[in-house]
């Protein structure tokens, strides 16, 4: 309930103190407004009203007036026939005598403040009015107040003589209240203003009450934070359903029923606002709330059980008393928590639960007086004041949440502003840093394709000592060795130059140079180079012939399409491989489809990754790195050729490169020259000219093993003037 409770701090500026002092001060002024004007109107002492409380009784079964020699009876009023004649019904006569003033210049009121039973009026002993039928239903309860007209005419100056004849029913209530007689006008406001006081202000305070139980109920419902909320909303729900039902014209209920219910209600709702007070009051009281649940939750069967053994009155009205007890009880914990916080909030709970606990004892005491036929009650209008209690503190919750979420917007605004300066710095430094990655990538990759021909230089130095080596090799042990040192060479060269390539590619080292471009002869050359390959496997590589050109530079198609033809004999183990063009959609689409194992659809958006590999978790280099189709992706983007790929496992790939259709008959781009056939070098004399001593020595090696006679420089000035002298000349 902290969030609840008054800061007592008044906020300096704004609606925040206007609003603490003016909805309290206006609600509480409203409800004692309304009390003095209820209270107002059983002041009878208008000028020229007269108070009639003795009488005349006779219990005659008589038509017309009775007789003064009849044996008339001195009566007090109020007369609780319940009370004063027990068991007694049927009809009776009241008479009164009244001095009016002559001559009577006005007309006259005969107004009964408590009608219990139904009447007729007789002045001077001629009818002047009637409520209701005499022998029918009693007055309803808001025709408890009875003001019948006497028109002047049917008075007579000095004495006059006023009869009041009233029907009891046997075993209900019946009787007459204290009778005023006066102005006509002036009785009509008092019973307007006591209509106000008995009914129409209860009406509203009942209305205003439920009113207030269910908007704090479904209040509670949307927030949830607070049982104290709950119990609130239930007690003021059955305060303003008591009320109500209170007011209305016929108990909705039978005997004993509508008394269990509506005294058990009244102890409820009074022991639910007695634990929200002191649990308000912030006192730790678990005793005193078991105590007041249980004996509300007693009322019921303690009610029931005393209506059965004919006790439910007295029984009742113990327990409504003891629910006053619990509100007094409740009252010591409002003003601890006064002596404690001695903020407003909590002053204003102790002036509501010191009304509440006058008025309900104001209330028990009007009950238990048998001279009152009609009290007022007065808890009813106790709604106001916990209403104003309960503005009070939604209006303070309300403007304290406002000024928390006022502090915590400031303070996220102010680390929203670090947090993106913060930010603003870390995307500079990122940026900075991802400007210089860049750099250093591109300084990589230029340094290694500038300096591709001097790194393979060692490399290709030691192919063509291994090969000179196989020459020599003599016995079949030593030239296995060999074998495999080429064949690990040939791997290596192979590895390092798809490294190459790839930092060729990214440093912008290859340019493309697209022409129109025979297809036939391109897949003739890729037919003889891999076709061993193929039949190595039982591989069926078939070239669908084309008479098709496509403008594309001749070198790089050749070399996306060697990679992609090697690929697919690499995992195809049964089958074939086909490679095709065909027109679609304008171009030329160049196709690869093998009958391998497949891509399965988790993989083929990640195929053309830099060493990306499927199924080779052991990295064995004799697969490759993973760049083959790499270096294809990055090549097909140069050329600007599209490549997309559909496969199945199990049922193989097929790559598709989408290329630019030529339709003329233009003469196409050289192709690379065809390989000279192999010719025999037996005697044959070759000068050498390379400046890398290692690639020298194993090129003389090779070429010696071969039967050549070998001259070798490592520039051209020295070989031409060794030639120059005449020692000797190639042949």
């Amino acid at each position: 309930m902290d969030d609840l409770r008054g800061m007592g701090v008044a906020n300096a500026c704004g609606l925040r103190p206007i609003l603490r002092r003016a909805l309290p001060a206006t609600a509480l002024l409203l409800a004692w407004l309304a009390i003095a004007g209820a209270l107002a109107g059983c002041d009878h002492r208008q000028a020229g009203v007269i108070e009639l409380s003795d009488a005349l009784l006779l219990k005659v079964d008589d038509v017309r007036p009775p007789p003064e020699e009849a044996p008339w009876k001195p009566q007090r009023l109020p007369d609780d026939w319940r009370e004063r004649h027990p068991g007694e019904s049927g009809l009776a006569w009241y008479r009164f005598t009244v001095e009016v003033p002559q001559p009577a210049d006005h007309d006259y009121g005969f107004y009964l403040t408590a009608a219990l039973s139904n009447s007729q009026l007789f002045v001077n002993g001629t009818l002047a009015g009637q409520s209701g039928d005499l022998r029918g239903e009693p007055p309803d309860r808001w025709e408890a107040v009875q003001l019948v007209a006497v028109p002047r005419a049917l008075l007579r100056p000095g004495a006059n003589t006023i009869d009041l004849r009233i029907h009891v029913e046997p075993g209900s209530e019946g009787g007459v209240g204290t009778v005023l007689f006066g102005p006509h006008e002036t009785l009509y406001a008092r019973q307007f203003r006591d209509q106000i006081g008995y009914t129409i202000g209860p009406a509203a305070a009942s209305l205003t009450t439920l009113a207030m139980g269910f908007f704090i109920l479904i209040l509670w419902l949307r927030v949830r934070d607070d049982w104290n909320y709950l119990i609130f909303a239930i007690a003021s729900i059955l305060w303003g359903l008591h009320t109500a039902v209170t007011l209305m014209p016929r108990a909705p209920l039978p005997a004993p029923h509508y008394a269990v219910w509506w005294n058990a209600v009244y102890v409820i709702w009074v022991v639910m606002l007695c634990i929200f007070s002191v649990r308000f009051a912030k006192a730790a009281w678990p005793r005193y709330e078991k105590a007041a649940i249980g004996f509300a939750a007693a009322s019921v069967p303690v009610l029931y059980a005393s209506a059965a053994a004919g006790a439910l009155d007295p029984v009742a009205t113990a327990m409504r008393l003891g629910a006053i007890g619990a509100a007094v009880v409740a009252l010591f914990a409002v003003v601890g928590n006064v002596l404690r916080t001695r903020d407003s909030l909590s002053w204003i709970l102790l002036a509501t639960g010191t009304v509440a606990a006058a008025f309900g004892l104001h209330d028990w005491m009007a009950a238990m007086d048998p001279d009152d036929l009609r009290p007022m009650f007065l808890v009813p209008y106790l709604a106001l004041f916990f209403l104003a209690l309960v503005g009070w503190i939604m209006i303070d919750r309300f403007v304290k949440t406002l000024n928390q979420y006022e502090t915590l917007n400031a303070e996220l605004e102010r680390r929203v502003a670090e947090k993106s300066r913060a930010l603003e710095f870390e995307v500079t430094l990122q940026a900075e840093a991802r400007r210089d990655a860049e750099a250093a990538n591109v300084a990589k990759s230029r340094f290694l394709a500038a300096a591709s021909h001097d790194l393979r230089q060692p490399l290709h130095a030691l192919g063509l000592f291994a090969s000179a080596l196989n020459q020599r090799s003599q016995d079949a042990q030593s030239r296995e060795l060999t074998e495999r040192i080429n064949q690990s060479i040939e791997a290596l060269e192979s590895l390092f130059s798809e490294v190459l390539d790839v930092s060729r590619l990214d440093a912008g080292a290859i340019t493309a140079e697209p022409q129109p471009v025979a297809l036939q002869p391109l897949f003739d050359r890729i037919a003889n180079d891999l076709s061993s390959a193929a039949e190595e496997k039982n591989l069926a590589l078939r070239f669908v012939p084309t008479a098709r050109l496509a403008r594309t530079d001749p070198v790089l198609l050749e070399r996306i399409l060697r990679n992609l033809v090697s690929n697919a004999i690499r995992y195809t183990e049964s089958g074939g491989i086909l490679v095709g063009v065909r027109p679609r959609s304008g171009k030329l689409a160049l196709e690869v489809r093998d009958a391998g194992i497949g891509i399965a659809i988790e993989h083929q958006a990640r195929v053309f990754d830099e060493f990306y590999q499927i199924g080779n978790v052991e990295r064995d280099r004799r697969l490759g790195l993973g760049l083959g189709l790499s270096i294809v992706k990055r090549l097909c983007d140069l050329l600007g050729h599209p490549i997309s790929l559909a496969s199945l496992p199990g049922r193989g790939t097929t790559f598709r490169i989408l290329l630019e259709k030529v339709e003329s008959s233009a003469q196409a781009g050289a192709s690379p020259p065809e390989q000279a056939a192999e010719a025999s070098l037996q005697g044959a004399r070759i000068v050498v000219i390379d400046d890398e001593r290692d690639v020298r020595d194993s090129m003389v090696a090779l070429l010696r093993a071969w039967g050549c006679v070998v001259f070798a420089f490592p520039t051209s000035d020295a070989a031409i003037h060794f030639m120059a002298s005449g020692s000797s000349r190639p042949g």
